[in-house]
């Protein structure tokens, strides 16, 4: 079985590493992570990924924004599951609307909930 591509973006650098150290420790993850405006929307319209996740509150760009950016343009993570990670899920899931194939993980988060929620896509 080929391993799951998955993307990280956040903006904060400690919860990119957490999530990178924690996510790899499955042999099933080949993962990615951003923390850079041109080099997530670079890597967003340039591989293909099964799994995107997205935090809500950045500096530069709100997350719904980017992913009504990813949901609008042709590109290969048009379709790809996106799981939101705020501290406020009523707040994302408000500003995400309709989007399509979306999920919302609270922060804190746990490791453990997040594999099973990757595990579920």
């Amino acid at each position: 079985m080929e391993a799951k591509k998955i993307l990280v973006i956040d903006d904060e650098k400690p919860i990119l590493d957490m999530l990178k150290q924690g996510l790899e420790m499955n042999p099933e993850f080949d993962v990615k992570i951003s923390e850079d405006v041109e080099e997530y929307e670079e890597l967003i319209f340039k591989d293909t990924f099964d799994v995107i996740l997205l935090d809500h509150r950045m500096p530069v760009n709100l997350g719904s924004n980017l992913a009504k950016k990813i949901r609008e343009e042709e590109g290969p993570n048009q379709e790809t599951i996106i799981i939101f990670m705020s501290g406020n899920i009523k707040e994302v899931k408000s500003e995400a609307g309709s989007l399509s194939k979306v999920l919302f993980l609270q922060k804190p988060l746990v490791l453990k909930e997040l594999f099973e929620l990757i595990a579920s896509c």
